[in-house]
């Protein structure tokens, strides 16, 4: 589900971009600050959902759709986050938005 909104905020990114800050200021919009959290809490809960499916419910036995919902899928989120879209992940950004779940 946060793949999915992820790639809905992505999407709406790339057709509507956010306006660059004025020169000489570090103000980042709130909708660029909500997308980067966004996708940082989407990558995280991906990586996990990928490391607990192929290590503990795994039987053996794979099909196309394990493939693409459990491993692909988190592939494409962070080549999309990290290469396309170069949002930055920060120490800070782990410690205050993956760290309390």
């Amino acid at each position: 589900l946060l793949c999915i909104l992820n790639s809905f905020i992505s999407m709406y990114n790339t057709f509507r971009p956010v306006p660059p800050s004025p020169p000489g200021t570090t103000v980042v919009s709130l909708w660029t600050k909500f997308s980067w959290a966004v996708f940082t809490i989407a990558a995280h809960a991906q990586l996990v959902i990928i490391v607990v499916y192929w290590t503990v419910i795994f039987t053996g036995y794979w099909t196309m759709v394990t493939l693409f919902s459990h491993g692909i899928i988190g592939v494409i989120l962070l080549i999309d986050g990290l290469g396309v879209n170069t949002i930055p992940i920060r120490l800070r950004h782990w410690l205050e938005l993956c760290l309390p779940f």
